[in-house]
């Protein structure tokens, strides 16, 4: 497998949080450095491709190299695509991976925007350019090509309507005659590029459709694009075919692939929408050791464990010629993600595949498969059992269809198959196009308002909407789009309870408002909408306009009105950290203080403590084993008594945060909180009785130096989403990646109206330990074989007080006798063993 790295340039959100660059290449060779420390690591590949600067953009809008540095895209296809389809012309099957982080490039290399086209159109293209200059009368060529995409291991039809989709969607098959299929998978007979484009045009519309219709998140999809490439020699009266099947698979953000399984958490089989990123990194992982000779006797790779890799069985790791382009952000701020490509990049180019050159008679092909389908015959004669039989007949059925396929000529093939293409929308006057997450499904979906009015609704209203968004944030009739008496096209709530869940440019809609070119309009929770009049010009530009200026403009409006709304929440008054025993008195019990945040611009920082301790000190961990989840970093807890001791006020001056960070935060919020309503609301069409959260959790920190650790406005902050079950009982505090993945499920319940086992049960987890805080005690006394009675304040990640720790260090003699005395300092200590004896009095 040849392995190829892509850096690409900043994005305005990277430039806005003033984001730093992480990446440099040289040669081949890709250094990746670490913000936090600047330790660099290494990483070498067969190519690594500087796209982050030094061009210049002609006319056209093609990016153009200005130095030699820079990789443009002719220079990825040179390198890439054509080696693609050299081994494609000599018979081998090919396949073409793009992996990394949602946001780093991937679909710019494969597919491209505008003039600067990506492998897959400049490869598709060439194709038809070889074809066009041959001159032997006994060679002669059939392309055909299939698109499906692959959700919560769902296989669709990318090239068929949304409407005709199977529920479950396709079968994955496998023949020994001709290895892993997808049954019922339509293929496309083509004569030229622009069949192609407009099929791929078409897929890319369907994919859109389908999300909007079925509720689902286009970065959590996998998608493959498949040309079946055929040579036919004929000599005499003996046809020989030369097959190639290139596949172009573009993969879902690899951001996701840690967060089931991955990291302990166990794997809901049958609903992770992580499933198939998850198996491939174990296949890659698997195939990686077997090819370095690690691999251990009865170890099976596991394809067969998700859709994705089942269906790319022969790609990973048996006859093809693989490339991987991984696709990588150059930004400080997305550091660990790409590592974690960078990483996965490494394993891949340890395997090995053994490509053979695909020349055999069609004839052979269909004898194999008659071959397979008289032993199914016998089989199902023997089988023993209903559920056995049912397996072998339906294998026999998909098997028959598939040989009867082969017997049937290309030519034929091209005279059935009547690609349905829907009459394109007018978009001559008024209408509105979607806003995707996923730039290229951006305007693929597009409404004018000849027919007005157009309600919009759920799937399940009657009668049916005109415009149909599976959320449940949208009401069964939501909205109405009409025009009035002058021509002007307008939006109108329901009522009242709609416009909750109804924007234009971030502000609420209320009433009947008139709508202008180049409005954004929001419906629900995610689904985006651009309101175009074609001639008429707007203050701001359509190019700038996208998926999170959108939701970050409603953020910052909303964020707006909260803060003239909100008054500021006192701050209470700080906590000593270590006291004396003899100056400790219980205080009376205070509220508890925890950072839930429920509107976007919340920005509460919790009470900080104040800092009295020593250079020395280090943590003394508590943890809880009660209804919370455990986390790679810190949880939080209510706190409930609080002791403090009596203290005087003390004035404490706090530097701000650095404004990078708040706006990564906000930043953040602004794409979490429109998640957690839709959460609420899923959770109560179910009758579910969940409650979704967002905190904002301090991450303390493990060892203390400087009085300045110790205070809040200096600590580490992340996101956490606190799901509180009344059903179970249970409170936990999920990472903000797995609780997209989770409502993710939560959507394909809801679509689907199914109950899952509480096994495959999204708003379950077993309970776990959970860290309630962090309590710092000074090793400064032992020094000089000193006891060191302390009252430890457990500081809990609001900053506030998690509960009390009574505890003693005290220097022993070797049979455990208390020492009277101890040096004149702690330097005739040195390399001699000290014993003491650890004394927990209260906790």
């Amino acid at each position: 497998v040849k392995v190829a790295v892509r850096v690409r340039p900043f994005n305005t959100r990277e430039k806005d949080l003033g984001a730093q660059l992480c990446i440099k290449m040289e040669g081949q060779t890709t250094i990746i450095t670490d913000p936090k420390t600047g330790n660099p690591r290494d990483f070498s590949f067969d190519y690594s491709f500087w796209s982050h600067d030094g061009f210049t953009e002609r006319e056209d809008g093609y990016l153009l190299r200005a130095d030699d540095r820079y990789a443009d895209q002719s220079i990825v296809y040179h390198e890439l695509g054509e080696q693609v389809l050299d081994n494609a012309w000599e018979g081998y099957n090919c396949c073409l991976f793009a992996y990394g982080q949602t946001g780093s490039g991937k679909s710019y290399s494969m597919v491209g925007y505008g003039a600067n086209k990506g492998i897959i159109p400049v490869s598709s293209e060439e194709i038809f350019v070889r074809i066009d200059k041959n001159q032997d009368p006994n060679l002669t060529y059939e392309v055909m090509v299939s698109m499906l995409e692959i959700y919560n291991e769902k296989v669709q039809d990318l090239l068929i309507p949304v409407a005709q989709r199977p529920q479950g969607g396709l079968k994955i098959r496998e023949s020994k005659a001709t290895g892993v299929f997808v049954e019922n998978l339509s293929k496309h007979p083509v004569t030229s590029y622009a069949e192609i484009e407009k099929l791929m045009e078409k897929g890319n519309t369907n994919r859109s459709i389908g999300s909007t219709q079925m509720n689902a998140t286009s970065s959590r999809a996998h998608t493959i694009f498949t040309i079946e490439f055929k040579q036919i020699v004929v000599t005499g009266d003996i046809k020989r075919t030369k097959v190639s099947v290139i596949n172009l698979v573009d993969l879902a953000g690899s951001e996701k692939a840690g967060q089931t399984g991955a990291t302990g958490e166990r794997l809901k089989e049958g609903c992770a929408i992580n499933k198939s990123l998850v198996v491939l990194g174990s296949v890659i992982e698997a195939l990686a050791e077997k090819s370095q000779g690690k691999d251990k006797k009865g170890i099976v790779i596991p394809y067969r464990d998700s859709a994705l890799t089942r269906i790319l069985q022969t790609a990973l790791g048996g006859n093809s010629k693989t490339v991987m382009v991984c696709a990588l952000s150059p930004a400080t701020v997305n550091y660990e993600e790409t590592l974690s490509t960078l990483r996965y990049a490494d394993r891949a180019k340890k395997i090995k595949n053994t490509a053979t050159i695909n020349l055999s008679p069609e004839e052979k092909i269909i004898n194999e498969l008659t071959e397979e389908n008289n032993e199914l015959k016998r089989l199902i004669e023997q089988a023993g059992g209903i559920e056995r039989l049912r397996e072998l007949r339906e294998q026999l059925e998909a098997n028959e269809k598939f040989s009867s396929a082969q017997r049937i000529s290309w030519q034929q093939q091209r005279e059935a198959v009547h690609d349905d293409f829907e009459p394109e929308i007018d978009r001559s006057g008024p209408h509105i196009t979607n806003i995707n997450e996923d730039h290229l499904l951006s305007g693929k979906v597009v409404y004018n308002f000849d027919n007005a009015p157009l309600v919009v609704g759920r799937k399940t209203a009657n009668p049916k909407p005109d415009i149909i968004i599976s959320n449940s944030s949208v009401r069964q009739r939501h909205c109405i789009f009409d025009k009035d008496g002058d021509g002007n096209i307008t939006l109108e709530p329901i009522d009242y309870t709609c416009s909750e869940y109804l924007f234009v440019n971030g502000n609420k809609v209320s009433e009947k408002i008139i709508l202008k070119h180049l409005d954004r309009i929001i419906i629900g929770t995610n689904q985006i909408y651009l309101f175009k009049i074609p001639g008429q010009e707007a203050d701001i530009k359509e190019n700038d306009i996208d998926y999170e200026f959108a939701i970050e403009e409603k953020s910052n409006i909303q964020q707006i009105e909260i803060e003239k709304e909100t008054q500021q929440i006192p701050q209470q008054l700080p906590i000593p950290i270590q006291t004396k025993t003899a100056q400790v008195p219980i205080a009376q019990e205070e509220p508890k203080n925890d950072a839930i945040v429920n509107e976007p611009g919340n920005n509460y920082i919790p009470e900080k403590p104040e800092n009295q301790i020593n250079q020395e000190s280090r943590p003394a961990n508590q943890e809880n084993h009660g209804n919370y989840e455990s986390h790679e970093n810190h949880g939080n807890h209510e706190s409930h008594d609080n002791h403090q001791p009596e203290h005087a006020p003390i004035e404490v001056v706090h530097e701000p945060e650095p404004v990078n960070k708040k706006r990564q935060l906000h930043s953040r919020l602004a794409k979490l909180f429109p998640l957690v309503n839709e959460a609420n609301l899923i959770a109560t069409d179910l009758s579910r009785h969940v409650k979704f959260n967002v905190k904002i959790i301090n991450i303390l920190p493990d060892e203390v130096e400087k009085e300045e650790d110790l205070e809040p406005d200096y600590w580490e902050k992340e996101l956490k989403v606190e799901v509180q079950n009344q059903d179970y009982g249970l409170i936990w505090l999920w990472d903000v990646e797995k609780f997209e993945d989770r409502l993710c499920m939560l959507r394909e319940m809801l679509d689907e109206q199914t109950d899952p086992s509480p096994e495959e049960d999204p708003l379950w987890d077993p309970p776990e330990e959970n860290l309630l805080g962090k309590g710092y005690y000074s090793l400064k006394p032992l020094g000089l074989l000193f006891d060191n009675p302390f009252n430890i304040l457990i500081i809990s990640t609001s900053g506030g007080d998690a509960g009390l720790l009574k505890m003693n260090i005290v220097p022993t003699d070797e049979d455990g006798q208390t020492l009277d005395e101890g040096p004149e300092s702690p330097e005739e200590l040195i390399g001699s063993l000290i014993n003491f004896r650890v004394e927990i009095q209260e906790a």
